[in-house]
C-alpha cells in the first residue's frame, strides 16, 4: 500500500514539475514580457550648445553667439499611456564651459556659462517596435556670469525649452538617442544696469540604461 502511494506521489510530483517547467517556458517564449520602454532610466549624454547673448544697454548694445561642446548625466521615468504611446518626466545636469569676451560698442563684456540643466515632460510614439519619436517641453536652467574686468555678477537663470528627438532600443535595457532643443531664458539685469537676453539651442546624443519590468498586457 505504501509502495503504491509512493509511486502515485512520485508521478504526481513529476507531473507538477513538468507543468511548472512548461509554464516557465511559456512565459519565456510567449507569455508576459519585459516592456523596456516603460521604466526608470539613467544615462550619459554629450553634444553641442550654442547661445545667443544679447546685451541691451544703451552703451553696451549688441549680440554675440558663443558655443561649446558639453557633457552630462540625465535620468527619469517613462510610462505607458496608451498602446505605443508613452509619457515621461526627466531631468539633466550638464557641464557646458562657455567663456566669451567680445567687443560690443565701446566695451568688452564677458559671458561665462559653467553648467546647464533641465526638468521636462516627454511624450513619445513607437513608430517601430524598437524606435520611438518623441517631443518634450519644460524648464531650462543655466548658470551665467556676466561682467567686465574687475566687476561681474553670477546668476542661475530659469527659462523654457522645447525639443524633440529619436530614441532606439539597442537591447539588454540599453538605448541610444539623438535630440535637439531650443531654449529661451528671457532677459535679466546684471552688474547694476546691463540687461542681458539669452536664447539658444542644444544638439545631443546619449546612451541610457533602463531598469525594472512593466506589464505588457496593454502593449
Amino acid at each position: 500500500m505504501s509502495k503504491k502511494l509512493y509511486i502515485t506521489a512520485t508521478v504526481a510530483g513529476l507531473s507538477m514539475l513538468d507543468s511548472s517547467s512548461s509554464l516557465v517556458l511559456a512565459q519565456t517564449a510567449g507569455g508576459p514580457k519585459l516592456n523596456p520602454w516603460s521604466s526608470w532610466f539613467i544615462g550619459v549624454q554629450g553634444g553641442y550648445t550654442g547661445e545667443t547673448v544679447n546685451y541691451q544697454a544703451v552703451t553696451v548694445s549688441g549680440t554675440v553667439n558663443p558655443g561649446t561642446a558639453s557633457i552630462g548625466l540625465y535620468g527619469g521615468r517613462s510610462f505607458l499611456v496608451a498602446p505605443n504611446l508613452y509619457g515621461g518626466v526627466s531631468g539633466s545636469f550638464n557641464y557646458t564651459p562657455i567663456n566669451s569676451t567680445n567687443q560690443v560698442g565701446f566695451f568688452s563684456p564677458q559671458t561665462i556659462t559653467t553648467f546647464d540643466g533641465d526638468l521636462r515632460f516627454d511624450a513619445g510614439y513607437l513608430v517601430a517596435p524598437n524606435i520611438e519619436a518623441y517631443g518634450f517641453g519644460g524648464f531650462r536652467f543655466i548658470d551665467q556670469q556676466v561682467g567686465f574686468p574687475g566687476i561681474s555678477q553670477t546668476s542661475t537663470r530659469i527659462g523654457w525649452e522645447l525639443g524633440g528627438g529619436v530614441k532606439t532600443y539597442v537591447g539588454s535595457g540599453f538605448y541610444g538617442k539623438v535630440e535637439v532643443s531650443y531654449f529661451d531664458m528671457g532677459s535679466k539685469v546684471y552688474v547694476g544696469d546691463l540687461p542681458v537676453g539669452m536664447r539658444g539651442f542644444s544638439v545631443r546624443v546619449g546612451v541610457e540604461r533602463h531598469f525594472g519590468k512593466d506589464d505588457c498586457g496593454k502593449c
